[in-house]
């Protein structure tokens, strides 16, 4: 069953494993942004479960709408990066 189908306890646990529960999500990615803007920088994150579904993006105030977009290209090549690794592909 579809996570996004019915209540979150209608889906069966074996899915619910994956999942990185929403309050985690948004901590991992309050403070990837809190330690960029400590240095004075302007940040993007997204934070994915383990099978690459988003669960929060997050941005600074006033960062460009560009960085929204590149974060995620940047988890979409981590994602693909992960996949060769294991899949045992040579990176060259």
């Amino acid at each position: 069953m579809p996570l996004s189908s019915g209540s979150a306890n209608s889906a069966s646990p074996m899915a619910i494993r994956h999942l990185i529960r929403r309050i985690d999500a948004l901590k991992i990615a309050g403070a990837a942004i809190a330690s960029c803007e400590r240095q004075g920088e302007t940040a993007a994150a997204f934070v994915t479960d383990a099978d690459g579904h988003l669960r929060a993006a997050l941005s600074s105030d006033g960062l460009n709408p560009i960085g929204l977009g590149t974060a995620s290209l940047k988890t979409a090549s981590v994602l693909q990066g992960v996949d060769a690794c294991s899949a045992g592909t040579p990176e060259i």
